[in-house]
């Protein structure tokens, strides 16, 4: 099909305002600045194609010589590998799960696999710019072309891989999505909770064994242990219960101090007395250096803007720099800096950071509109931007959230990161509407319809492409208004003739081309909440659920793909259905509200039922409703979520003043009260449900499993 002509106002914007052009699926899109993107339809000489890559395909981490311990992790992995199920290290940082999996890349078995090996560090990016990234590992393709997601799952559904990935921070159904796009290929994956459940070879990494502890501290001061530095060594070791990177910190300290092995043994009771007594001898300018990059939530910085938000000479802090590295609380990737380990977590606890983390979002806005015009250079610092707008959102932020975010998302749609890109334009929406800015609300309305519109996600793309127009119509935004409706035509086809109505007038076989073309034109329907839809709802929020319709027809309301009303409902042009509509009763996660519909014609009712569809997706906050603590200074929490801090925990988990674990499988259901019997080490849960299945609602946890207690009580909390 030819490109789609545009209007002279669209014609005039797209002459000045554009940074780009990609190749999607079908289409054609024009990155805009201003106005939004603009979507044209691609002949078939435009759309091109992905091109395999010669195989074996080798990109493994670079070898890692001398690996201690680990053989039994080793072999039950490569077991699990033969099956072929995914294989998960999962454990704190530090323990040394990115060893293991440069390790497994060099095994012989790694071999096996037809297309080759592939290692990647993903963190908590988006799915699917993680399977853009392979994508582009097993596929040569033009700078320009994004592939849909239905392309992707085409061209990587036949690859048969090893796929390390490491320093996983997904949910568990987001990890599932991203192994069935590659049904034929063989995940490892490394991460700080456990992301498999029910399939697969889960493997939770401890510390080292003793003798293996004290060979890494052999190794860290470069010569053999006297016999009385031995038993020192041991104490050490034993202390920091064989964490790899804590013995190295250990042992960085007591050569940074001068300090013998007796004294450091003296000092350390445990980690956390351990990273005390390193904090207090650090400079001030040190602490400092800490403190910023704790505010960043991981993300790495160079030397350069380290000395820029600290207001000091990079000269000044290069030795700094050099002395943390030394002490292994700092980890380079030349020429950036991040913190080793659970450093981060630990002096969130430890200090308030977030004075530190508003001179970083208040540098990186400013810098960021000052380099609105080259989208590339504000790129170099997409990961760190992005964790500064998740923490500016939850701090309501809301100008420099906007500001950031729009300095960012189009070099995001350029680079192909259209995942984060999906997450960006959400909080510009969120920030939007919290400050009630109307023109910011309608362009981030219409970058959501257009992004979808490109993924061939009907129903999202209508939705908020007429919410933008709308918005844009009364805001008397003549140019903002025409590049929406440009896209709405290229979604839903051009209106109806101005001639349409006057067919009836000429009779004959005009008024049956006429009653043709009326069936012929497609239904146009909306879904949507009155608070909003693409937002987070609290489990106590109520608001109103609309359907409307521009023809009159019959529509099925359903939520997550089941029926939510009794009878099909009756919509009228003008006149929007609507209900009450509460999320106490609707489980924490992602929803999804659709309204499938059928025209009100009888003689077609049946060829026409369910023939499309409109969408309007929400979220429900993850809640803790209740608190324990046992004698042990153990802190336990209950509610409705199925993960915290990072860890998979399914309604309860555990706080050891340190880091949070599940508590098995969890006790089946949403958890309402809890209770902790220090006698005998037991833990009690209120909750809706009880594993094995019986009517009780109530499940003690006792010696690593949990179990009915009697016939449990009528209702959850009473």
């Amino acid at each position: 099909m030819a490109k789609s002509a545009p209007s002279e106002a669209i014609e005039a914007y797209i002459q000045g305002d554009t940074s780009g052009q990609i190749a999607v699926g079908k289409n054609i899109l024009q990155v805009g600045k201003v106005h939004g993107d603009v979507v044209y339809h691609a002949a078939p000489e435009q759309q091109p194609r992905a091109r395999a890559r010669p195989r074996p395909i080798r990109k493994r981490p670079r070898r890692f010589p001398g690996l201690l311990d680990r053989e039994g992790e080793i072999n039950a992995a490569v077991a699990a590998l033969e099956s072929p199920e995914p294989v998960e290290f999962s454990g704190e940082d530090g323990l040394g799960k990115t060893t293991l999996l440069r390790h497994m890349a060099r095994h012989p078995s790694a071999d096996d696999f037809s297309d080759g090996i592939v290692y990647l560090q993903v963190g908590d990016k988006p799915e699917s710019d993680i399977l853009q990234e392979l994508l582009d590992v097993f596929y040569e393709r033009d700078p320009s072309m994004k592939p849909t997601d239905t392309q992707i799952a085409m061209y990587l559904g036949e690859v048969e891989a090893l796929i390390l990935l490491d320093d996983v921070e997904l949910p568990r159904e987001k990890v599932q999505a991203l192994m069935d796009n590659m049904p034929e290929s063989t995940f490892v994956l490394a991460s700080p909770g456990r992301c498999l459940w029910g399939e697969g070879c889960a493997v939770a990494l401890e510390g080292l064994p003793v003798e293996d502890a004290l060979a890494l501290v052999e190794r860290e001061l470069g010569r053999a242990l006297t016999p009385k530095e031995r038993p020192n060594a041991e104490s050490i070791c034993k202390a920091l219960d064989g964490h790899p990177l804590h013995i190295l910190q250990a042992i960085a300290w007591a050569k940074e101090e001068g300090l013998s092995l007796e004294q450091v043994a003296r000092k350390v009771e445990d980690p956390v007395t351990l990273k005390r007594q390193i904090l207090e001898r650090l400079s001030d300018l040190q602490r400092d250096i800490l403190k910023q990059l704790a505010s960043l939530a991981g993300a790495p910085l160079d030397a350069r803007r380290l000395a820029e938000m600290l207001k000091v000479r990079v000269e000044k802090l290069t030795p700094e720099l050099q002395s943390l590295q030394e002490l292994r609380l700092l980890e380079a990737h030349s020429p950036r800096y991040s913190l080793a380990g659970t450093l981060g977590e630990d002096l969130q606890h430890l200090w308030d950071l977030d004075p530190w983390r508003e001179r970083a979002l208040d540098h990186f806005t400013a810098w960021a509109e000052e380099h609105h015009m080259a989208p590339e250079r504000v790129l170099e610092e997409a990961e760190t931007i992005l964790k500064l707008l998740g923490w500016g959102v939850g701090a309501g932020r809301w100008k420099e959230v906007l500001g950031l975010g729009r300095a960012v998302e189009s070099g995001l749609t350029l680079r192909m990161q259209w995942g984060a890109w999906g997450q960006v334009l959400q909080w510009l929406l969120e920030g939007a509407r919290a400050v009630e800015d109307q023109t910011a609300e309608g362009f981030a309305l219409h970058q959501l319809g257009t992004r979808a519109l490109c993924l061939e996600d009907v129903g999202t793309a209508r939705t908020s492409l007429k919410k933008a127009l709308q918005l844009r119509e009364a805001l008397g935004d003549r140019i903002g208004a025409g590049v929406t409706r440009h896209n709405l035509e290229i979604l839903l086809g051009p209106p109806a003739p101005p001639w349409a109505e006057r067919l009836f007038q000429y009779g004959g076989p005009v008024i049956v081309i006429f009653i043709l073309w009326l069936l012929s034109r497609q239904t146009q329907v909306e879904i949507w909440l009155k608070d909003g839809c693409d937002r987070e709802y609290n489990p106590g929020d109520q608001t109103h659920l609309f359907v409307e319709a521009d023809t009159k027809c019959y529509a099925r309301i359903r939520l997550d793909g089941e029926k939510i009303t009794g009878k099909d409902i009756l919509l009228t042009p003008g006149k929007p259905w609507s209900t009450d509509w509460p999320f106490k009763d609707i489980p924490p996660g992602e929803h999804r509200l659709t309204a499938d519909f059928r025209r009100d014609v009888p003689s077609l009712e049946a060829s026409l039922e369910d023939r499309d569809e409109a969408e309007c997706s929400f979220s429900v906050r993850w809640v803790v409703r209740t608190l324990a603590l046992d004698d042990d200074q153990n802190l336990y929490v209950g509610g409705d979520f199925t993960s915290i801090g990072g860890v998979q925990a399914n309604y309860i988990a555990m706080w050891d003043g340190s880091s949070w674990s599940a508590l098995g499988d969890g006790p089946g259901g949403p958890v309402w009260s809890l209770a902790v019997d220090n006698r005998f080490g037991s833990v009690y849960a209120v909750t809706e449900t009880v594993p094995t299945g019986d009517v009780a609602n109530i499940a003690k946890w006792n010696e690593g499993s949990w179990s009915p207690l009697g016939s449990g009580v009528c209702e959850p909390g009473s």
